[in-house]
C-alpha cells in the first residue's frame, strides 16, 4: 500500500478523519451539543467504517479519532476500529465521558485492551455541567492514572463559561490537580445545549483577538457522523442544522455519504465547497467581510473587531436564520464572488491578519 502526503480539500489539509460512531450516551447532560440520548440506536456499520479507515489511511490521513455519544458504549467494537487504524499506522484518539462504560466498571482491564489495540490518545470529559461529575473524581483520577501508566496521552476537556462562578473556580482548581492538559471547551448551542446557551450565555469567547492565522486544528478535521454524513469540523453545529434546520442547509454543509460513495469521490466533491473556500482562504471572519448584505451582523458582540475562532462562527451561524441563504447566495454567484474573495483578503492583510498561506485566485 503506497503512502501518500495528507490529501488537500478546497485548501485545508485533512489531517485527521473522525467517526461519531453512535450517538448513544445514557448520561443525557443537559448541556450536551449533540443531543445524545439511551435511546439512539443508530450505529455506524462496521464494515463500512473499517473500509473508511482503510481508504483514508492510503489517501494519507494519518489521524483517526471516535466520538460519540458515548463511543466506549461499544468497547469491543472501538477496539477493534482503533486495532484496524493502529495496524495501519494511524494515531488514534477517543474522546469518552467515561461513566457508565466498561472504563468506569472494569477500568484496569478497559485500559488495557484499549492500549494493546494501540489507542494512543484519549479525552475525558469532566466539568461541573456533566452528570455525576462530584462523586466520580476519585474514579475519574484513577482512570486517568491508568491510561497515563500505559503510555495513552491523556486530556481532559471542560467546558468553563467565559465568566465563571465559583462552583467554575473549584473545577478549574480540581482540573489542575489532575496534572494533565485539560481544554477549554466552548458551550454551543446546540441540540440539548441550545436551551443553556440561551438560558447563560456560557460560551467561551477569546479575551484577544484570535489570529485568523490559527484556523484551529479542527478544521483539517472531517467527521462521519453516526447517520453516515460527511461533514467539516466537529461536526456538531452540522449536525444540528443538518437535523434542526433541514435539507437546504445540510445540502451546503454535507460532503459526502459513507455508504453511498468513496471518502475519495467524497473529498473531490468537496473542492466545489464554498464554506471550506472561504475558511481555508480567508478563515471564520472571511464571511463576515464578505457579507456586503449584512446579513450575518444582527449581533456585532458575536464578531471580535478583527477575529474569530472556527467555534465561535459556528456557534454564531447556527443561531442566524439567514445563514442558510448567505451560504446559498455564496454559492449561486461564483464568478463575483472572486473578486470580494481578494477585497475580503486585503481587509485582513491590513489588519495584519493572514487567514493561511493560501493565495486567493
Amino acid at each position: 500500500m503506497t503512502i501518500r502526503s495528507a490529501p488537500c480539500v478546497a485548501g485545508i489539509t485533512v489531517k485527521q478523519l473522525a467517526f461519531m460512531c453512535s450517538n448513544q450516551c445514557s448520561l443525557a447532560c443537559r448541556h450536551c451539543c449533540t443531543g445524545a440520548n439511551s435511546c439512539d440506536s443508530m450505529l455506524l456499520q462496521k464494515q463500512s467504517v473499517l473500509s473508511a479507515i482503510d481508504e483514508a489511511s492510503s489517501l494519507g490521513i494519518t489521524h483517526i479519532a471516535f466520538t460519540g455519544g458515548e463511543p466506549l458504549g461499544h468497547c469491543d467494537d472501538i477496539c477493534n476500529f482503533v486495532h484496524h487504524a493502529h495496524d495501519r499506522r494511524c494515531v488514534t484518539s477517543i474522546a469518552t465521558c467515561a461513566r457508565n462504560t466498561k472504563l468506569m466498571d472494569e477500568p484496569e482491564q478497559t485500559v488495557h485492551a484499549l492500549r494493546k489495540a494501540g489507542l494512543d490518545r484519549i479525552g475525558i470529559s469532566w466539568d461541573r455541567y456533566h452528570a455525576g461529575c462530584d462523586s466520580d473524581w476519585n474514579e475519574i483520577e484513577h482512570i486517568i492514572h491508568l491510561c497515563r501508566a500505559s503510555g495513552m496521552h491523556v486530556q481532559i476537556n471542560a467546558v468553563i463559561p467565559d465568566r465563571p462562578d465559583m462552583a467554575d473556580v473549584r473545577v478549574e482548581r480540581r482540573l489542575r490537580e489532575f496534572n494533565v492538559p485539560y481544554v477549554k471547551v466552548p458551550l454551543s448551542p446546540f441540540g440539548r445545549g441550545r436551551t443553556m446557551f440561551s438560558e447563560h450565555q456560557l460560551v467561551s469567547k477569546s479575551r484577544s483577538y484570535c489570529d485568523v492565522n490559527c484556523v484551529c486544528d479542527m478544521i483539517g478535521n472531517l467527521t462521519y457522523v453516526s447517520d453516515g454524513t460527511l461533514v467539516p469540523c466537529c461536526g456538531t453545529g452540522m449536525i444540528d442544522a443538518i437535523h434542526v434546520k433541514g435539507a437546504g442547509l445540510a445540502n451546503v454543509l454535507n460532503l459526502g455519504n459513507l455508504y453511498r460513495e468513496s471518502l475519495s469521490d467524497s473529498l473531490a466533491r468537496s473542492e466545489a465547497s464554498i464554506f471550506l473556500t472561504i475558511m481555508a482562504t480567508l478563515g471564520p471572519m472571511g464571511f463576515f467581510l464578505l457579507d456586503d448584505q449584512h446579513v450575518l451582523r444582527n449581533d456585532d458582540r458575536q464578531w471580535p473587531e478583527r477575529g474569530c475562532s472556527v467555534c465561535q462562527f459556528c456557534c454564531f451561524a447556527a443561531g442566524s436564520s439567514d445563514f442558510q441563504a448567505f451560504l446559498g447566495g455564496l454559492s449561486a454567484c461564483e464568478l463575483e464572488l472572486l473578486p470580494r474573495l481578494r477585497r475580503a483578503r486585503e481587509v485582513l492583510e491590513r489588519w495584519g491578519l493572514i487567514a493561511v498561506p493560501l493565495q486567493v485566485p
